[in-house]
């Protein structure tokens, strides 16, 4: 695909680059390619000013500020909602492309990552047109939402509800944007994405009180087991959040408080033993919850599907353990050899 064919005098970018340098370049490279719209940020002070004001179609970010304030900031982009839209166009620019960073990037919901030592006019070029025309898909999780963050196609889990999220991007470059379109599209997308987001809250609130079950029936109970109670309020706080204008929005929201106040009174008090009638009422609470927000799927389904995430969990711990202990086995000393 040749560049130059594309109108890219519509295209609005915001670039953070710390690197006075490295902005002058991309900035230079971006000029070339036809945009005219950029804002450049040497750190993110104002950044979200800029973008809730001029709502750009691409933002170029630096990764390698030492607080992490710019992949706090696509996460927020991505998740609150209150962001002008969740589904922009996001490439991270790094010096230090380690595993750890990597993997900082890939959950804060980034659509590609930009090593900046590389040719940045190809590199640029390339990874522009990738999101043009071969986007990846939008997922919901319980801690993520931005484009799928796998490399091979979703064939074991085609479950996974995913979404084409809107390309304002590819719509101004081919000449099919209208604002009105864009409102409409990103509008739409926010509903489905609160849909999707509300149904995981859901499903991980009874994945922790599951996971949490048998140590909050010890006698006493297991005291880590009140740090898994305690963050089910988060996710009852964002799901009563993306409850505005669902059609049972009363009835959800009652539930929601219910096992929010059975959850605070159990950890306020530390009490000495959890009775299995109680934690049974939390259960009901909690798979009525899931039923009301997916009335498509059946409760033997989805209580299946919090056991099967518990179990593969616990699997996985005990892995991770069984590694560690092997990797602090130490070998016999072996005493070198003494010469005579």
């Amino acid at each position: 695909m040749i560049f130059q064919t594309y109108n890219f005098s519509q295209v609005e970018v915001v670039l953070i680059d710390t690197q006075v340098s490295n902005l002058r370049l991309v900035r230079s490279v971006l000029d070339r390619m036809g945009i005219k719209k950029v804002h450049p940020f040497l750190n993110m002070s104002g950044v979200m000013e800029s973008v809730v004001a001029s709502v750009p179609d691409l933002l170029l970010i630096d990764a390698d500020d030492a607080e992490g304030e710019a992949l706090k900031f696509v996460r927020w982009l991505r998740t609150d909602i209150n962001s002008p839209n969740p589904f922009m166009c996001v490439i991270a620019t790094t010096w230090q492309p380690t595993t750890t960073l990597f993997n900082r990037v890939t959950n804060s919901g980034v659509d590609d990552l930009l090593v900046s030592s590389i040719s940045s006019k190809q590199i640029i070029l390339d990874r522009v047109n990738s999101l043009i025309y071969e986007r990846r898909k939008f997922i919901v999780t319980a801690d993520y939402i931005g484009p799928d963050r796998r490399k091979t196609a979703r064939e074991e889990t085609p479950s996974v509800p995913m979404l084409d999220a809107p390309n304002i991007l590819q719509m101004k470059v081919t000449g099919q944007w209208k604002r009105l379109a864009e409102r409409e599209q990103i509008a739409s997308a926010m509903v489905w994405v609160n849909t999707q987001k509300t149904i995981r809250d859901a499903i991980q609130i009874a994945i922790l009180v599951e996971f949490a079950a048998p140590g909050l029936l010890q006698t006493p109970p297991e005291r880590q087991t009140f740090d898994h109670l305690l963050r089910i309020l988060g996710f009852i706080e964002d799901l009563q959040r993306r409850l505005v204008g669902h059609p049972k929005e009363e009835s959800i929201s009652i539930n929601c408080k219910n096992i929010q106040t059975l959850i605070e009174q159990m950890c306020s008090t530390q009490v000495q033993s959890v009775a299995e009638s109680n934690l049974d009422q939390i259960k009901t609470l909690i798979l009525n919850l899931m039923c009301t927000l997916s009335p498509d799927r059946s409760p033997e389904d989805l209580s299946s599907e919090v056991a099967n995430f518990v179990a593969a969990y616990r699997i996985r711990l005990a892995q991770q353990v069984s590694d560690k202990a092997a990797q602090l086995v130490v070998e016999p000393f072996q005493p070198f050899p003494v010469k005579r």
